[in-house]
């Protein structure tokens, strides 16, 4: 009688169990977890019993819960290398990354063939920012399975987060003819092309990308930045709306958005949306330089001093950065800091003639006419079509007395800006 009670009890386990696959195979989630639920309830060692419940509870973002479970079914078959594949997705969604990791390399040595557990080890460990092992492991998802799409994709990525932006793209490319709908793919395409200085290609792609996905959000955010940088700002502004309405908490919407809206003139508005983007990321480097560009439009150049601070603090090495601080301070008459601040933006960029320019107009108002003279000469090695340069020059020079410079060049700028 013992016996034929566990074999009826197995059976409605069994039960159980099938009713739960058929509820899962269905996208009835919930239900499938509740009869899981069932099964583990009458055979408390149903592994598969587990195993399923945890891959629910995953889908259903109940990662807590799917860890426990696969933990459960680990411990009654300990040689399971998908239950180990499984935990370690669960709790890289946790944020848990180092024993992802841990859980992958478990899955690989019990499945050294399996190539999706080399994949999701390497998505692991971009999101670590080690690409090169990132790569290596993506290189061998792709010997294992020369068509595995999402391993091109993601390889691409690794690739272009090491500034190997052509690469990315040969990547990229072979992902989408292996997945043709396979939006993400295009998507960062498009980034990498966009690295390139490709913009029209990256306008194309992030359209295909909305095409194939309308509700991503972040290719509405980059073809909106795309959009921008062609001049298309109302375009840039249309669709970074269009990413908030999908998703209200991407910071970048509203710091492209703003940009856009500071290009337009718009220098309140642009304010206000990237105060907005610094509320929702108070780590964004970019929104706070932005912000103090927008505020130094608005004549609030303490303002703008903050918030270049600000950003430098984040980002200490945007020679940009500092090249409008020097301007903003060199507007409040603090020339001395002017000229530190552009200092280091020539020293980090030392190619970009508008830093020795703005250096050379902070050194006139402190008598340095020779410092200036050198830097305007710079600018001008740099950048021969500076005429602004080539004007300002001409003043220092005759500002020093030296009547062979020619003559009525800033004049004649300054009656070409009039007459526009």
């Amino acid at each position: 009688m013992v016996n034929q009670g566990r074999g009826e009890s197995v059976q409605e386990a069994s039960a159980y169990f099938l009713a739960g696959l058929a509820k899962w195979n269905a996208g009835d989630n919930v239900g499938a977890i509740e009869d899981y639920g069932q099964a583990i309830a009458i055979d408390p060692e149903y592994a598969s019993a587990y195993f399923n419940r945890g891959l629910a509870r995953s889908v259903e973002s109940d990662f807590e819960g799917a860890v426990a479970d696969f933990d459960f079914a680990i411990s009654l078959n300990p040689e399971d290398a998908a239950a180990y594949q499984s935990r370690g997705t669960a709790k890289a969604y946790q944020g848990d990354l180092d024993s992802a990791v841990g859980d992958y390399d478990l899955a690989i040595f019990l499945s050294p063939l399996d190539a999706t557990a080399y994949c999701d080890r390497a998505n692991v460990r971009h999101r670590q920012g080690d690409y090169g092992a990132a790569i290596r492991d993506l290189d061998m998802a792709i010997a294992l399975d020369a068509r595995y799409a999402q391993a091109y994709d993601l390889r691409g990525l690794s690739k272009a987060q090491e500034g190997n932006h052509n690469d990315a793209i040969h990547d990229y490319n072979r992902a989408v003819s292996l997945s043709p709908h396979h939006a993400l793919a295009y998507h960062n395409r498009a980034n990498s092309k966009a690295n390139q200085g490709d913009l029209n290609g990256a306008f194309v792609d992030f359209s295909i990308a909305i095409d194939l996905d309308p509700d991503l959000a972040a290719a509405y955010v980059d073809r909106g930045a795309i959009k921008g940088r062609l001049g298309d700002y109302d375009g840039a502004i249309a669709d970074c709306d269009l990413a908030i309405t999908l998703n209200p908490d991407i910071a970048m919407a509203y710091n492209n958005r703003g940009n856009a809206k500071e290009c337009k003139g718009d220098h309140g508005g642009a304010v206000a949306d990237l105060d907005f983007a610094i509320s929702l990321c108070p780590s964004l480097a970019i929104a706070y330089y932005n912000r103090g560009n927008s505020k130094e439009s608005l004549g609030d150049y303490r303002g703008a001093i903050t918030d270049y601070d600000f950003m430098l603090a984040l980002a200490p090495d945007f020679a940009d950065a500092y090249n409008n601080r020097s301007i903003a301070k060199r507007k409040l008459r603090d020339y001395s800091a002017a000229i530190a601040d552009s200092d280091r933006a020539i020293l980090i960029s030392p190619r970009n003639s508008a830093y020795f320019m703005s250096r050379g107009l902070a050194k006139i108002e402190i008598g340095d006419l020779e410092g200036a003279l050198s830097d305007y000469d710079r600018a001008i090695l740099l950048n021969p079509q500076d005429l602004l340069a080539r004007a300002y020059r001409e003043e220092a020079a005759l500002l020093r007395g030296d009547n062979t410079q020619p003559l009525g060049l800033r004049s004649r700028i300054a009656g070409w800006f009039r007459r526009g």
